[in-house]
């Protein structure tokens, strides 16, 4: 009895929602680094999409193999053409993924409950007034930003003209009429720290986090009653804090030593593998040590919970795919977990994405991470180049971040194994 009433344990659901470009991300950004539970609807619907995914098979079944690209993901450029042209196919989708996206949303509140250390969390939807989500939250908080700010910022993130830009903000449910429904809203008109700022003091009034994370609970002020006799204790903690301040900069000028960095931060195994494949597949070796670094941090018998193998992280369907391509037939996924065909087919898979993008890094990273499908998606919906710089655009919090840190590896890789 105990066990199913702890598994159904009241759980807070913040809902987190705003208008394009208003700050929403960095908002979901901030609550994941403070370890609250963040279940993200675009990640969730994106994952459903993948091959052999529920979504996957429903769209399959109905579109057949013409819905299909040549890895075997869905082609959602074919089938978005196919839903402009015919709304009857739009009414089919919205009868068909909301039943299994809510599902999969509910089964991730359901997971978060039979944790029973969490009872808080965020639900991070873009459009969460507008399909509904509302009703499933216990309070909501909107991101607002004035329409000149959220305009010129989208302008700048999606490299648009104005009247694009405001036709896409429009195309939306209006941010006052959100902030009207919400219960809280926080304003993004200043800095990232100041965003952050005000983050800090809502969730601290409201306690949001509390079960999980003291950083986030409300502090109570003590009296400070400071009597004579407790000078000389606060004179010996401070030379106790001086002493450790200068500890911690003993330890962080020893961490800045190469040697050091070699050993323990930037190893560098199956360095001999990585080197030969590399200069095969005309990848830089740096990048694909820092890929590795990324993805299983040379650990060769990482699985992640979605299946992906290895050092390098490979889906079978898409190692099997790769076998293909590279005319393999000792291929078996058994082999997938060993260190030379793992790196070498990640390899060769990166430099495929390297020369599908054009060299440029940043869309190649964020391909390996959320798959080339979508990062051609966002190449024509928000009119990418191949001169692409801007990780803060891509749509994605999380390879925002993957993109970002294996660059940021990648250059110290270089520094260290030049």
């Amino acid at each position: 009895m105990s066990g199913a009433r702890e598994a159904s344990a009241p759980l807070f659901i913040l809902g987190l929602t705003g208008g394009i470009a208003a700050g929403k991300s960095t908002a979901s950004a901030w609550f994941r680094r403070r370890g609250v539970p963040v279940i993200d609807a675009d990640q969730i619907t994106h994952d459903l999409l993948k091959k052999g995914n529920a979504l996957y098979r429903v769209y399959l079944e109905h579109f057949g193999a013409s819905c299909l690209k040549q890895d075997g993901e869905l082609d959602r450029r074919a089938i978005a053409a196919r839903v402009f042209q015919d709304p009857a196919e739009k009414e089919w989708i919205d009868r068909a993924a909301h039943p299994v996206i809510q599902s999969a949303i509910e089964e991730a509140f359901e997971n978060l409950r039979a944790r029973r250390r969490d009872a808080f969390c965020v639900f991070d939807v873009p459009l969460l007034y507008e399909a509904g989500w509302d009703r499933v939250c216990a309070a909501v908080l909107v991101v607002s930003v004035p329409e000149p700010l959220q305009c010129a910022r989208l302008m700048a993130r999606d490299h648009l003209e104005k009247d694009e830009a405001l036709r896409r903000i429009r195309a939306q449910m209006p941010l006052h009429e959100k902030c009207r429904r919400a219960d809280f809203v926080v304003e993004n008109t200043g800095s990232t720290m100041d965003f952050y700022r005000h983050l800090e003091a809502l969730a601290r009034e409201n306690g949001w986090g509390e079960a999980r994370n003291l950083a986030l609970a409300p502090r109570k002020k003590r009296p400070r009653r400071v009597k004579q006799r407790e000078t000389r204790r606060m004179g010996c903690a401070l030379i106790a804090a001086c002493l450790a301040f200068l500890l911690l900069l003993a330890v962080w000028g020893g961490l800045q030593l190469p040697s050091v960095q070699k050993k323990y931060i930037y190893p560098f195994p199956y360095q001999e593998l990585v080197t030969e494949y590399a200069a095969d597949y005309r990848v830089d070796r740096h990048l694909v040590a820092a890929v590795i670094k990324g993805e299983s941090k040379f650990q060769n018998d990482v699985r992640s919970h979605r299946g992906a193998v290895g050092l390098m992280q490979l889906m079978p369907d898409t190692a099997a795919w790769i076998a293909k391509n590279l005319k393999d037939p000792q291929y078996s996924q058994e082999r997938l977990q060993e260190p030379a065909c793992n790196i070498r087919y990640g390899v060769w898979y990166l430099g495929d994405l390297e020369q599908e993008f054009h060299g440029n890094d940043i869309l190649a990273l964020a391909a390996y991470n959320a798959g080339r499908g979508n990062v051609n998606d966002w190449i024509q919906q928000y009119g990418w180049t191949r001169d692409f710089t801007d990780i803060d655009a891509i749509p994605y919090g999380e390879t925002r971040e993957y993109v970002r840190q294996v660059l940021k590896d990648k250059r110290a890789y270089e520094r260290l194994y030049p």
